[in-house]
């Protein structure tokens, strides 16, 4: 079951490790791309073994009612910007960074035993908001 009034009925992500972080993995340094001098970033994998929790709900819950299943994601994701890099400085909160506000697109598929998924094409994305840039905190800022 879904949460009360979704129709959700599949949540790929990594799970909650026994530490309590969650939907958080390592990736190959390969499938991070990022050109701000040039304003562009890609974020891409293939076939990134993931499991599939079914909805939210189910996912958080430390024994799962639905069984989650095991699955693949691929994905391609690409900012562009569209305005001027704007520097943020907050020496309070120790925080220095460049960014840019982008456009994003990005192509996505899914597999598993007995499903797949392929989203329409990166030309059909539609930007809610998009933002590409570079931070520097806690002992790295200065």
């Amino acid at each position: 079951m879904g949460q009360a009034g979704s129709e959700q009925v599949h949540d790929n992500e990594p799970g909650i490790m026994p530490n309590g972080l969650f939907w958080t993995i390592p990736v190959p340094s390969s499938a991070v791309e990022m050109h701000l001098g040039q304003g562009t970033a890609r974020f891409h994998m293939t076939n990134l073994a993931i499991t599939d929790f079914h909805d939210f709900a189910n996912s958080i819950t430390p024994n799962p009612p639905i069984p989650p299943v095991p699955a693949t994601v691929s994905f391609d994701t690409r900012w562009k910007a569209t305005k001027p890099l704007a520097q943020v400085r907050d020496a309070t909160n120790g925080f220095v960074g460049d960014f840019m506000n982008s456009q994003a697109t990005i192509v996505w598929s899914m597999n598993e035993a007995n499903f797949s998924f392929v989203s329409d094409g990166a030309e059909t994305s539609k930007t809610v908001s998009g933002v590409i840039g570079q931070e520097r905190n806690g002992k790295f800022f200065s």
